[in-house]
């Protein structure tokens, strides 16, 4: 799991470089010429750029509850 956490923040950022969208921040446009000034259309949210995010952060919920789950030990 730590290892797909990993590789899901590089999903995200390959997504947002292929489709050119969802950069939800202006800041996330660098200097580089074909992105430095951001579109409108650039910073709307994009499904498929925001489904990793969202993935992520369901897989570190799981990541810390789960210890916790498994020394609490409840009963079935």
């Amino acid at each position: 799991m730590v290892l797909k956490l990993m590789a899901q923040g590089w999903v995200t950022v390959a997504l947002m470089m292929r489709t050119d969208t969802g950069l939800l921040n202006p800041k996330t446009c660098g200097p580089v010429p074909p992105t430095a000034i951001p579109g409108p259309d650039q910073l709307e949210p994009e499904p498929r750029v925001e489904r990793w995010p969202r993935m992520q952060r369901n897989d570190l919920a799981l990541l810390a509850i789960g210890p916790v789950f498994v020394v609490v030990a409840p009963p079935a």
